[in-house]
């Protein structure tokens, strides 16, 4: 290559009788970058390979949390200055913290602002959000942001001994009289829990309901409840 030319030609290598050797470029860079963006003799102007870079991007805290459903939010703040910008942006959304084990998702677009509506989530699970983008040189994530979905829980009234804990056994709980009554929160779709309800003891479900037994009220009758480890395993009428 002649010294002091900017310019890299098949014709100028050819002719100066030297090369040198290069690694971890890409053929695909070489084209869609230079050649494409010189298409005047094919020359490989060295000017215009400075100044590249990957995406910028960033992830930002999610929106419109529901029980079931949320909104992601990312930033392509930059393609990276190379021709063809960005190929693909989106996010990895799942309940794993490492981002590369959480499903993958292109938005259309290129730069600026951009959403992703996630549906058909559980109750009360934290998943991560990362957003992503994409250039000729390759993939960049922004930061990964974490978001649990609300907890939709149903207050029901629960009789308990008169020191307020929790009847020793079902029996006790169906025939006691001297009762004190705590006001309880349950995930299930029924008005009084079920086996396999979360109970909890504020309505923020963030406080587990004590173990034992708890009667409530069924209509005319009663029935009882045993919780083990914040969850109803056991429902009866008395």
């Amino acid at each position: 290559m002649p010294v002091g030319s900017d310019n890299i030609s098949m014709q100028g290598i050819a002719t100066s009788g030297s090369y040198e050797t290069i690694t971890n470029i890409s053929l695909f860079t070489m084209i869609d970058t230079y050649a494409i963006g010189n298409p005047s003799g094919g020359n490989l102007n060295l000017n215009s390979m400075a100044n590249k870079d990957y995406p910028s991007i960033t992830t930002s805290a999610a929106s419109s949390v529901t029980g079931t459903s949320m909104t992601c939010n990312g930033n392509v703040t930059a393609d990276g200055g190379i021709i063809g910008g960005i190929t693909q942006r989106g996010f990895y959304f799942g309940t794993n913290s490492n981002y590369a084990s959480n499903t993958k998702t292109s938005v259309a677009g290129t730069t600026g602002a951009y959403t992703l509506a996630k549906t058909s989530l559980s109750g009360g699970t934290t998943y991560y959000i990362t957003a992503y983008a994409i250039n000729a040189l390759g993939e960049r994530q922004g930061s990964t942001v974490s978001q649990a979905t609300s907890v939709s829980l149903t207050s029901y009234t629960a009789l308990l001994n008169a020191e307020g804990g929790t009847f020793e056994d079902n029996e006790s709980a169906c025939n006691a009289e001297e009762v004190t009554q705590h006001t309880y929160y349950h995930d299930g779709s029924y008005t009084l829990p079920v086996a396999g309800d979360n109970v909890y003891t504020n309505s923020g479900g963030t406080n587990n309901a004590p173990d034992g037994f708890h009667r409530v009220n069924a209509g005319k009758a009663n029935k009882y409840i045993a919780i083990e480890g914040g969850t109803v395993n056991t429902t009866a009428t008395c």
